[in-house]
């Protein structure tokens, strides 16, 4: 057997995609921050050591099945599959100054079937000072993190088994991101 003969078969991925909401969207993200604020009052968890404390239910609104629809498409395009948004209802993360989100994963790994395959973080606002998404992946027998900048209309994919957070949030102004669970049919 010679080296051209050796094939790889891969049998699970770990990755992450991003890009940056297209201004042909015409996002109004003071409109998008502003509805955040007013109308989520429900948190998804009220416990502040439950990792879903920052999450919070955002009512509908247009604009956000038109960033949905948009990630959802290129997602399609580019990888020639389809995904579909796994829960019923919008979501956002909220960091106040001073904090940030517990490390944790959305896998629910007594209930595989009820868990999302994939993740998206949308960052809404530019903040003076910069936050990160950080994602740990395993490497063989290491454990390794990844540091990406959260910035406005930036958007990242990563798949929901991998350990997540964002970094404490050192601004006057609210930390505010849209936050996407999908399934693949």
């Amino acid at each position: 057997m010679t080296a051209k003969d050796l094939n790889k078969i891969t049998l699970s991925e770990k990755f992450i995609s991003y890009s940056y909401l297209p201004k042909i969207l015409k996002i109004d993200n003071e409109q998008l921050i502003n509805h955040i604020i007013t109308k989520s009052t429900e948190r998804e968890n009220d416990d502040i050591h439950n990792f879903r404390y920052n999450y919070f239910k955002v009512p509908y609104f247009t604009q956000f099945n038109f960033i949905f629809e948009y990630i959802q498409n290129l997602y399609q395009a580019d990888y020639k599959k389809n995904i579909c948004q796994f829960k019923e209802y919008n979501t956002a993360i909220i960091l106040d100054k001073n904090e940030s989100t517990y490390k944790h994963s959305t896998i629910d790994w007594y209930n595989l079937q009820q868990s999302p395959d994939m993740n998206c973080i949308v960052c809404l606002n530019d903040l003076k000072e910069k936050n990160y998404l950080v994602l740990d992946y395993e490497n063989g027998k290491e454990i390794n993190s990844f540091k990406m900048p959260l910035e406005k209309n930036k958007f990242i994919l990563f798949n929901s088994e991998l350990p997540f957070y964002i970094t404490k949030n050192t601004n006057d102004e609210k930390n505010i991101n849209l936050f996407f669970s999908f399934q693949f049919p």
